[in-house]
């Protein structure tokens, strides 16, 4: 109980901010115990939230302003009011620009009926009856009357705790059977549940075109004594769910139908890289004379100087062909295996980034905790990593390397590398297992 229970003392007024009354605006409604007022307190528009005449010598009734107060000030969310002092008979909150939700159903507000908007205060209202029950506070007390919409934003903002529950003032709360609930259920969740379902059917009760497709479902499921905020989102956004679902399941076809035509390219090739290296072994393996020998070096831009194989057997070489042998020697270079080798070694470091992040998919795969939503958010989170270590970082290092090589020559050389065939193992598997995945997640 609060202090004025056990305190015989007369109320003494020394705070410098006290409210003048007379120049406050007195608003309509309030309720059964209190009055609300407008006014400047401090250069700033509040509301005064003030005991009626005839409760303000009445313990119970003080109690309860003071426990509202106690639970509100230090409470900070974006859907309830700043609580800033409280006095004997009266407490000072932010003023919040906008009106009732009771009072916009009793004008049948045409903004009511747009289905997006009654899905919007749902969440909004869901996600801070989270926030109070994870402060272990039950509100009790949920209703259009105590339910602002803000006038320029058309945001949700909570009001009223005095008949809120907390461990620690559970002197005063609601009452469970205004809920059906019985008084063995007070300081129960259920009953902030059951209140967030009473508000959606009053107001498909009273307002003209009235739309919720989730509706029926949403109603049983604010009945049903296990509910969590958590489920009761998910519900809500259930339809943005399949969309995004929907959205990455095609981006994950895409992407594999992606992998197959670059599994295509590279296999055609390798297929012209073996064939054309297999029409110049010959020249390859031939011992050349100094004054048609073509630089026996490639000198990137990192200084690293890949050399020529040695000839072990020597071959006759045909008349009148030293340029087009010139040629095609060059035209090899690149498909050497030390140069394979050191472009590897600058490679894999891109390539194992793509793994690991492959390997965080695959963990979110096997973990049942993550809901269907984040599996879709961190596959998006993937693809776009796999895009700029592909297209930028790969491609810009083999570009340093070789800085005149051609698109062609680049798609045989990283793909012949050691790195890039583990990703594409990897990213084949992963890849596949996760889409399994979220398909059967989207049939439950």
């Amino acid at each position: 109980m609060s202090q004025f229970l056990n305190n015989s003392e007369e109320y003494s007024r020394e705070s410098a901010h006290e409210i003048d009354f007379d120049d406050a605006i007195r608003l309509p409604g309030g309720g059964s115990t209190c009055d609300i007022y407008r006014t400047r307190w401090q250069r700033r528009d509040v509301f005064v939230k003030r005991l009626k005449e005839e409760f303000r010598a009445k313990p119970i009734y003080l109690d309860a302003l003071d426990k509202e107060f106690d639970i509100g000030v230090k409470l900070r969310h974006p859907s309830l009011p700043v609580y800033h002092e409280f006095h004997r008979d009266y407490i000072v909150i932010d003023f919040v620009d906008g009106q009732t939700l009771a009072e916009m159903i009793k004008r049948n507000d045409a903004w009511l009926a747009n289905e997006r908007n009654i899905v919007k205060i749902l969440k909004e209202l869901i996600d801070v009856v989270d926030y109070l029950h994870r402060h272990n506070i039950v509100h009790c007390d949920i209703k259009p009357d105590n339910i602002i919409i803000t006038a320029n934003t058309k945001n949700l903002v909570l009001i009223d705790f005095d008949k809120s529950y907390s461990d620690a003032l559970n002197d005063t709360c609601g009452h469970p059977g205004k809920y059906g609930l019985s008084v063995a259920d007070k300081g129960q969740t259920a009953i902030d549940f059951r209140a967030i379902a009473m508000v959606i059917e009053k107001l498909k009760a009273n307002i003209t075109d009235f739309k919720f497709s989730k509706y029926k479902e949403f109603v049983k499921a604010c009945y049903n004594p296990d509910i969590n905020c958590e489920t009761l989102i998910e519900l809500l956004s259930e339809k943005a769910n399949r969309g995004a679902t929907f959205k990455g399941i095609y981006k994950i076809i895409l992407s594999i139908i992606a992998i197959a035509a670059i599994g295509l390219l590279i296999s055609f090739l390798g297929k012209f890289y073996s064939e054309e290296r297999g029409d110049h072994d010959g020249y390859l393996s031939e011992k050349i004379i100094p004054e048609e020998k073509p630089d026996e070096s490639v000198t990137p831009n990192n200084d690293v100087i890949y050399q020529q194989e040695s000839p072990s057997t020597p071959v006759s070489r045909p008349e009148n062909h030293s340029a087009e042998r010139a040629s095609k020697i060059q035209k090899n270079e690149y498909a050497q295996p030390n140069a394979v080798t050191v472009l590897n070694d600058n490679l894999k470091p891109f390539f194992d980034e793509l793994i690991g992040g492959l390997d965080r998919l695959d963990m979110l795969r096997s973990d049942t905790t993550v809901s269907r939503r984040q599996l879709m958010e961190n596959w998006e989170n993937y693809v776009a990593l796999e895009g700029a270590v592909i297209k930028d970082s790969v491609a810009l290092a083999v570009t340093k390397l070789f800085p005149d090589i051609t698109d062609k020559r680049m798609s045989i050389l990283v793909s012949a590398t050691e790195s890039y065939k583990n990703y594409l193992h990897r990213a084949n598997f992963v890849k596949m297992e996760f889409m399994a995945e979220v398909d059967r997640r989207a049939e439950q």
